[in-house]
């Protein structure tokens, strides 16, 4: 019986990839990005690494004008919905809001 799981990935420049893998804050401006997204994979012996790849590589015309690579995945049995709109708004509407906004503009 085939496994649907649930793959969030993270997508981003190559140029950023050391500082990703050492937890470092990525720049917080335009040349600092991720790309969070997330595929189904039915297929078990589908490496998720492989199916994250596979959805990435559909999006033919990005307007990335940098190269790019896949920075991470995350496995998960089969999730309804939209789990990487749900991690999208808590890296944003949850970290950066009206309440924190001012702190957050003199550390800039």
């Amino acid at each position: 019986m085939k496994m649907k799981r649930t793959i969030i990935y993270v997508f981003g420049p190559k140029r950023l990839s050391k500082q990703y893998h050492s937890n470092q804050t990525l720049p917080d401006n335009e040349t600092g990005w991720l790309k969070i997204g997330m595929c189904k994979c039915h297929d078990d012996n589908m490496d998720a690494w492989d199916a994250a790849k596979n959805r990435i590589n559909q999006e033919s015309r990005t307007g990335l004008s940098e190269t790019c690579e896949l920075l991470d995945i995350f496995e998960y049995p089969d999730i309804q919905g939209k789990p990487d709109d749900d991690i999208r708004k808590l890296m944003t509407d949850d970290v950066y809001n009206l309440s924190n906004s001012k702190a957050n503009n003199k550390l800039t």
